[in-house]
């Protein structure tokens, strides 16, 4: 990848080797700096400055542990992969940082120098539209390879103080999550507080990612911010019992609001190591440490230069982080309320805390909205009132689940009461998340916008800013209104002009958003995804209208990874049919997850007549009649019309099954 002709970054001498070879088995060394859960419950070890020895070179040693061990966590290389040509006199290859899959080892803490024996790739591309790109993703964390590995050692016992102090606190604080919560809610809590998203279960992300609180999931932002408000107070506090005004030097320097600043920042350095660096906790960690260097040395915080230094921050190791959609919703989200909203706030007379309480969810939302379609094709129009009463339920699950689990292994009973309150919390946002799903429009599925509909919407929503600002200028300086309002109480004022900013600007910012919605017409187009061994095809007719025809892969995460993406890529709200030629595994694996999607509309399921009472087919039958799914059986003969367009069903006939492959649908599609 190139920015301005200039390469953003040089491979590894490992990665030119993987690219040649596609895979190779070897030995990896390197130093253990991170430890992480995967999905499974194995590990994820981080190996820096780490280098790579292919098959061929000198015995590095007899390695111990499990051999064979297979982990589903890594990301999938295609099948047609070619058998790596190992060199005649190989000789270790630098490869970087390297994530290494292996199964639970509790004697492991980072520090320590390692070699793993295993088989080295580098993280796999997107191979449809929409598809989770896992090589650019990894790459903007500076990981370009991962190993599976299957057995290690530790070739030299190194220190690294602080890093074991957080991921044995780490450990601890899971500990106390499991005595206390069922494993559902412990999962959310490890991700919520220690940044574990692996052991979340998929129906809870998606139903958070549905009602727009899908950030709440992940350590980020709000979370560093939170803690760095609440180590600072308590800093505080324990400070104030020491007598600064005896010790003249301290009180010259400040020294209350210098010892407070530095513990505040050493307690937000802790917790960035205890929840891993990515981009956000890293850009949010940066300026909450700025905010108290500032603080203590009794100097102004400037934001934006502020801001500025975490984006250099986060580049210069990996300038690919540009092109990351972490990198570009974190430092915008900060650019929007740092930078923007102080200027919009005073434009649109609403300086008042509770008008700006109200403006943030908006502004994030709308002033987000291309970038959110861009990367994740969906609009979920509550968002910002499901964050305005989400997020501060929130802030107390952060306190007081981390207090419980704190607690839980020293002192149970008081734990126990603690979990109790995080219990219902943890409730009510799921309730919460439940009641945004079933309102209507809750979750639009727009597609990837065009750069002509981006700017449409830019100029539109600028436009609406100024009618805004107009309006609300002559509101408040009009007579009529101030003569009106005289008797009015401050607060009440303040709420109320609160919320007719926010909802004059929410509603206008959603009508120029409306440019989202237009479709330019197209030709028909087949598209044929790439699923593994399957077959999937998606077919858009010149009118609009789309329909699928199989979606194989012989696993349900085909639908969710591959099916779903592209559909929402394209902005496929409603399919006209899903279309089966015979229910083997690798042509139906990923439809059950096409038709539990609750923000995609299928009018019809369209399948061979003779398959009816296949078992292979059961599943579907009955998801299609929980969904309330017209079912049609065809045999050769049927047809029907779309537009311009005819399907013509050529086989099978009423014939008994006899082979799943030989009584597959036939099926021929006619346009002039």
């Amino acid at each position: 990848m190139k920015l301005l002709q200039v390469p953003l970054r040089t491979p590894s001498a490992a990665e030119d080797f993987l690219r040649k070879t596609g895979e190779a088995g070897g030995v990896l060394r390197g130093t253990l700096s991170g430890i992480s859960l995967t999905g499974s419950g194995n590990i994820a070890l981080t190996l820096t400055r780490a280098e790579f020895i292919p098959e061929g070179a000198e015995n590095p040693g007899p390695l111990s542990g499990p051999e064979g061990t297979e982990n589903p966590d890594p990301p999938a290389v295609p099948e047609n992969a070619d058998s790596p040509a190992i060199p005649e006199n190989p000789s270790p290859l630098a490869a970087g940082t390297v994530l290494v899959y292996f199964p639970p080892n509790g004697d492991l803490v980072p520090g320590p120098r390692l070699e793993v024996r295993g088989t080295l790739r580098c993280f796999p591309e997107a191979d449809n539209p929409g598809e989770f790109d896992a090589r650019a993703s990894y790459l903007a964390r500076g990981t370009p390879c991962f190993m599976e590995g299957d057995a290690l050692r530790i070739i030299e016992a190194r220190r690294a103080p602080l890093a074991e102090a957080a991921y044995r606190f780490k450990c601890f604080l899971r500990r106390g999550l499991g005595m206390l919560y069922p494993a559902g809610d412990a999962a959310l809590l490890g991700a919520m507080l220690l940044g574990d998203r692996g052991g979340t279960d998929e129906e809870t992300e998606q139903l958070y990612e549905r009602a727009g609180l899908s950030h709440l999931l992940s350590v980020s932002g709000l979370h560093v911010s939170f803690w760095a408000l609440v180590l600072g107070r308590l800093a505080g506090f324990f400070l104030s019992f020491f007598p600064f005004g005896r010790a003249r030097g301290l009180r010259i320097r400040r020294g209350f609001g210098l010892f407070r600043a530095i513990a505040a920042a050493a307690g937000v350095l802790f917790y960035m190591l205890l929840c891993g660096t990515r981009i956000p906790v890293r850009r949010a960690g940066l300026m909450a440490v700025l905010l108290q260097a500032a603080s203590g040395l009794g100097l102004s915080f400037d934001l934006p230069s502020a801001w500025g230094a975490a984006v250099l921050a986060a580049l210069i190791p990996a300038p690919y982080a540009l092109f990351d959609a972490s990198f570009q919703l974190s430092f915008g989200c900060v650019f929007l309320l740092g930078i923007v909203l102080p200027g919009l706030s005073r434009r649109l007379l609403a300086e008042s805390g509770t008008a700006r309480a109200l403006l943030v969810p908006v502004s994030l939302q709308m002033g987000l909205l291309p970038l959110t379609l861009y990367r994740f094709f969906t609009f979920h129009p509550y968002s910002p009132l499901a964050n305005l009463l989400a997020v501060p339920l929130a802030a107390w699950v952060l306190a007081f689940g981390f207090g419980s689990a704190l607690l839980a292994p020293v002192f149970l009973p008081a734990a126990l009461a603690l979990s109790g309150g995080v219990r219902l919390v943890l409730a009510l946002i799921r309730q919460l998340c439940r009641a945004a799903e079933t309102l209507p429009l809750s979750g639009m599925i727009l597609g990837r916008p065009a750069l002509w509909q981006i700017l449409a919407y830019a100029g539109l929503a600028l436009a609406g800013l100024g009618a805004v600002f107009s309006i609300r200028r002559r509101e408040v300086e009009s007579f009529g209104a101030q003569i009106r309002l005289a008797g009015e109480t401050r607060i009440r004022k303040a709420f109320r002009d609160a919320r007719n900013t926010a909802l004059l600007l929410w509603l206008w910012l959603l009508a120029a958003g409306c440019v989202f919605l237009v479709r330019l017409p197209e030709p028909t187009q087949i598209t044929s995804l790439y699923v593994g061994q399957g077959d999937c095809h998606v077919i858009t007719l010149e009118n609009g209208r789309s329909y699928l025809m199989d979606g194989g892969g012989g696993t349900d995460t085909v639908g969710n990874r591959v099916i779903l993406p592209f559909l929402k890529y394209r902005g496929i709200r409603r399919l006209e049919a899903v279309i089966i030629s015979h229910p083997d595994s690798d042509h139906i694996g990923g439809l059950p997850a096409v038709l539990r999607e609750p923000d995609l509309e299928i009018k019809s399921l369209i399948l061979p007549e003779v398959f009816l009472q296949s078992e292979k087919a059961a599943e579907l039958l009955r998801l299609a009649a929980e969904k309330q799914i017209p079912i049609r059986a065809v045999r050769a003969g049927d047809s029907w019309e779309d537009g311009s367009c005819r399907f013509r069903v050529l086989y099978p006939g009423r014939t008994t099954q006899v082979d799943d492959n030989e009584s597959s649908l036939v099926l021929r599609m006619e346009q002039p």
